[in-house]
């Protein structure tokens, strides 16, 4: 387990800290005494975790007014062309997997499963403005983003051999 507070100067007038953390186990199966007697099973493992992580705009001074120093038309200061956004917030994600490895043959074959899913909300995106407001892009937070999949990973040794070891791995 683990768990994090950041602090961030970019929304020092809001709430600049945000919180996240992280927690996982795994379980090997292969140990217990009714898996030891299946020869063909070398070992196995099933795993589980979850997460979240928070992040800030990437460039510091987004939630006030900015000015640019201008070097034409007599210098001196002007907006800049990015308006701010007090209501901005932290972008959040909350990362979920479950899988298991599985490896066989005295560990010539292996097999590594994992199903994920990702949760973003309150994604930071810029966004282009009316140049009547008198910004030409500001950072908003835009939207929810969900990414889940299965990864599988193959492994196999068909030459084994005190000289030489032959490996191959696929990924899908």
């Amino acid at each position: 387990m683990k768990g994090v507070s950041t602090l961030t100067s970019k929304f020092y007038n809001t709430q600049p800290f945000y919180n996240y953390g992280s927690a996982s186990a795994s379980f090997i199966f292969s140990d217990l005494k009714a898996f030891k007697e299946m020869k063909w099973l070398s070992y196995g493992k099933l795993r589980a975790s979850y997460a979240t992580t928070g992040k800030g705009p990437s460039v510091a001074y987004r939630i006030d007014p900015q000015f640019t120093t201008v070097t034409t038309t007599g210098g001196g200061f002007a907006l800049d062309v990015f308006a701010s956004n007090k209501d901005l917030k932290p972008e959040y994600s909350r990362n979920f997997e479950v899988g298991g490895e599985f490896q066989f043959l005295k560990r010539r074959l292996s097999i590594d499963v994992a199903y994920y899913i990702i949760n973003t909300k309150d994604q930071i995106v810029s966004n282009r403005l009316s140049y009547g407001t008198g910004g030409v892009l500001k950072y908003i937070n835009g939207g929810e983003l969900e990414n889940k999949g299965i990864e599988i990973q193959l492994k196999g040794t068909p030459v084994r051999s005190r000289q030489l070891r032959l490996g191959c791995n696929c990924e899908l």
